[in-house]
């Protein structure tokens, strides 16, 4: 059998056929909830590079360096830079920034590999934190407590990084970590990948930004409809600014997506004009689906109350995980992710009736599939 000549068209070709529901990144679902600035994209056509009038990402000044200011001006921050690369490359930006003011950073242990990436490359010197784990095997929220114990340990700390959200939606107390290192003189690096939409609703928990942060990195391309690539470094410390500047010339390609560059953009008006009503919308989608799932056998809503963002939905099946599997395939339902027997399914806007209608039929065909112990229940039975 002769091999394809496209094996990753053909694999994005079997997606789109199979993927009816995308309860998953990015974020403009396949383009249904994209921002009407930008709805008369043509990829090739706008695929362009750094031509006269355009712009260019490393100079203060034109069109990309506008748009930036603009985004700093929504998010409240003294200073966005807009990236192409991924929220990695912000990562790496902020770290090699920081090794301008100080040498050692405390470091969470389940830290995304572009943070260890970061280290390597600024030689910045990382104090470890261990990162709890709640009895679903989710990473807790960073805990205020510990992260201040180990400062006052270790007196040469001048700067703290954090990831808050946790992927699975649960953040911790922002504000109190904010204000406790604004007090002490400690830079403050938050990796606010999966939180680049909490600005929009104050039902969202508070995002970094408001709470005057030194650095916070964001994906929107995971949660808004942005392209994928497309990230934020936000700059709320005005000692910070130049070196984060100075470091992206070093860190970021030459050549940037002027694609992502133009959905970031758009970010900007869809952040403004359209965000707030959509958002209101897709609370009660989610509100209504979990009141589904509460309602049905085999399915438990793994929800915190507190500080627990609404678009991420976490639920543990108890029916073996092939067989739902099997079920949200059938229906071309696409989830985030697995964690063991719970599934995550993130939401975004422009969710239709039709797929709320095939989301509850997939899960009430689950809620008929037949018990299943698992070992740990096994295990408390003996």
């Amino acid at each position: 059998m002769e091999k394809s000549q496209t094996p990753i068209i053909d694999s994005i070709e079997k997606y789109l056929k199979e993927a009816n529901f995308r309860f998953h990144t990015p974020g403009h679902r396949g383009g249904k909830n994209i921002s009407k600035k930008i709805r008369r994209l043509k990829a090739f056509e706008w695929d362009i590079t750094e031509v006269e009038g355009v712009g260019n990402l490393f100079i203060e000044q034109g069109p990309i360096y506008l748009s930036e200011l603009k985004t700093a001006q929504i998010y409240n921050v003294q200073r966005t830079l807009f990236f192409t690369q991924g929220s990695s490359r912000a990562i790496h930006t902020a770290l090699l920034a920081i090794a301008k003011k100080t040498k050692r950073i405390l470091i969470p242990r389940n830290a995304h590999s572009s943070v260890i990436n970061g280290l390597i490359i600024s030689g910045l010197d990382p104090v470890w934190y261990n990162a709890k784990i709640d009895q679903n095997s989710f990473f807790e929220p960073f805990d205020v407590n510990e992260v201040v114990s180990l400062i006052e340990e270790n007196k040469d700390i001048k700067a703290v990084f954090v990831q808050n959200p946790t992927y699975e939606g649960l953040s911790g107390d922002i504000k109190a970590l904010a204000k406790y290192c604004q007090n002490n003189g400690i830079i403050l690096i938050v990796d606010e990948a999966h939180g680049a939409h909490w600005v929009i609703s104050d039902k969202l928990p508070i995002s970094a930004t408001k709470v005057n942060s030194d650095i916070i990195i964001q994906s929107p391309h995971k949660t808004l409809p942005a392209f994928t690539g497309a990230a934020y470094l936000h700059i709320n410390n005005d000692k910070m600014i130049e070196p984060c500047i100075q470091s992206r010339r070093i860190i970021h390609s030459t050549s940037p997506s002027y694609l992502t560059l133009a959905s970031l953009d758009s970010m900007n008006y869809y952040l403004v004009f359209e965000a707030e009503k959509l958002y209101e919308e897709l609370r009660n989608i989610s509100d209504n689906i979990v009141s589904l799932a509460k309602k049905l056998n085999n399915i438990e809503v793994i929800k915190n109350e507190n500080n627990f963002d609404y678009t991420k939905i976490n639920l543990k099946f108890c029916v073996k995980k092939q067989k739902v599997s099997d079920i949200f395939l059938k229906y071309g339902i696409i989830i985030e992710k697995w964690s063991g027997n719970i599934a995550l399914f993130l939401l975004t806007p422009s969710v239709s009736p039709d797929e709320i209608n095939c989301l509850t039929k997939a899960l009430d065909e689950v809620s008929k599939l037949k018990y299943y112990i698992t070992q740990n229940e096994k295990n408390k039975e003996n």
